[in-house]
């Protein structure tokens, strides 16, 4: 679990698809949005990018359909609780490694765990750096954060969950060549204070 210590540095109030949160830069200089996401281009170089969570993709991290499964069905094989939540979901995959695999498994554990490092690797395959992920947590959410920060790779993706297991998605990029890098602190103060907005905490 990651250290919540944000940064200091003067916060832009962002507000887009139900969440607020405050990003440490200042001054936006392009906005560019679509229907499931919206991508903030700081005078810094920072890019801040926020998708819809009504987006298909985000409903479902696995794909599963939960809505259409006997409650009884284990999910195509995944686990008997990988239908209970998004984040059981995502938490399946970001947890799953290759030395899991044993050639004494019975062949349903086996094809679980490989089905779930096979998807974990499509989700990172175009990464130029292995990312670390971070568990995080607050009053009011939970998630993973990955990142390469460690290995000077400027491209960060927080994973958030509220009570209601609603899934944000917010991606922060800097601008290595010209001299802008991202920092812990400076992630941290997006955890900090992010907040689902009133109307859409009471609904799903």
């Amino acid at each position: 679990m990651t250290e919540l210590t944000g940064s200091t540095a003067r916060a832009t109030p962002i507000s887009y698809f139900g969440c607020d949160f405050e990003a440490p830069y200042k001054e936006i200089v392009r906005r560019q949005q679509s229907p499931d996401r919206v991508e903030i281009r700081f005078k810094s170089g920072q890019t801040v990018t926020v998708f819809d969570p009504e987006s298909p993709y985000l409903k479902s991290p696995l794909g599963v359909d939960c809505t259409t499964r006997n409650p009884t069905d284990d999910g195509v094989g995944l686990g008997q609780d990988i239908c209970q939540s998004n984040y059981k979901q995502f938490e399946a995959v970001i947890s799953a490694t290759p030395s899991q695999l044993s050639p004494f498994q019975s062949r349903r554990e086996f094809t679980r765990i490989l089905t779930l490092v096979n998807r974990k690797g499509l989700w990172f395959e175009h990464n130029v750096a292995a990312p670390d992920i971070f568990y995080f947590s607050t009053e009011k959410i939970r998630g993973f954060e990955t990142s390469g920060l460690s290995h000077r790779w400027q491209d960060v993706g927080l994973t958030l969950f509220d009570g209601l297991d609603r899934m944000w998605l917010i991606k922060i990029k800097g601008d290595g060549p010209s001299g802008v890098i991202l920092t812990q602190a400076e992630i941290n103060g997006i955890i900090g204070t992010f907040e689902i907005e009133a109307q859409q905490s009471q609904t799903r």
